[in-house]
């Protein structure tokens, strides 16, 4: 604990980025907003997992990446980084104390009813980086304006992007296979820390239905909904973001929410 009561440099908070980023696309937000934490920034796909095999599943990546982490921390995750936290804290329940979710959902694709990205859309942009990667790319991050983003955020998307040489082609269509067909939602239901997602109201990518598909009957997890707010909610929302993980990150510590994960930080 910090001199004030707060959580402080204690408590790890590990990053993982979206589909196509770096982790770089959190450098700002870290330093603006969350400095008073020991911050990781962990990029994927892991370099020890890619420079020995061509492709990967699930499995293999999750396990890679709970290697890199410290332990004990607290995994946030934006969209596929989110899904992919949670398959991270579901292989070591007993390192993982906390999942802060942004703009991400168990199940990426709209299908039975469930909301997400159409099968059509999600099949156009698999096809666009295929054949067409710097494309395939660009097209991506148009996507991603579902608000309007000034030019320092849209220079800092277009520097965190993965590059768009061939050689990321294979890497890119990997993990936006894993996107595509995997579903989360047995995992989520039986997570064994607290987590919280928090969603923008005009996010295309993952729309704010999620919250309702997402019952706190089914699924033990809280969220918050921010109005005004797209998929980039960490970028244009930093101070309303820093305020909901600051709250979480403090009932976590406290173990004032459920699964009481606090006894695993030493503070």
């Amino acid at each position: 604990m910090s001199d004030n009561g707060s959580p402080g440099k204690d408590v790890t908070l590990v990053w993982i980025p979206g589909w196509g980023f770096t982790s770089h696309i959190f450098e700002a937000f870290c330093h603006t907003h969350a400095s008073q934490y020991t911050n990781v920034l962990l990029d994927w796909p892991a370099p020890s997992l890619t420079s020995a095999l061509p492709t990967f599943d699930l499995t293999q990546l999750v396990a890679a990446m709970v290697e890199e982490i410290p332990k004990p921390c607290v995994l946030v995750g934006w969209s596929y980084g989110g899904m992919i936290a949670c398959e991270m804290a579901k292989m070591a329940p007993k390192d993982i104390v906390g999942i802060f979710g942004i703009g991400t959902t168990p199940k990426f694709i709209n299908q039975q009813g469930w909301p997400g990205i159409s099968p059509e859309g999600f099949a156009m942009l698999y096809n666009l980086i295929e054949q067409n990667t710097p494309m395939g790319l660009r097209y991506f991050t148009k996507l991603l304006q579902d608000t309007p983003l000034t030019n320092d955020y849209l220079n800092l998307i277009t520097d965190s992007l993965l590059p768009s040489a061939n050689v990321y082609t294979p890497i890119l269509l990997n993990h936006l296979s894993i996107l595509g067909r995997h579903d989360g939602r047995p995992t989520l239901k039986s997570a064994h820390c607290p987590v919280h997602f928090i969603y923008g109201d005009q996010d295309r990518l993952v729309p704010h239905q999620v919250t309702s598909a997402l019952m706190p009957d089914c699924y033990p997890l809280t969220m918050t909904l921010l109005e005004g707010a797209g998929h980039c909610l960490f970028l244009t929302h930093g101070e309303k973001c820093k305020d909901v993980l600051d709250e979480f990150i403090l009932e976590v510590v406290n173990g004032s929410l459920s699964n009481q994960p606090a006894d695993r930080y030493a503070l």
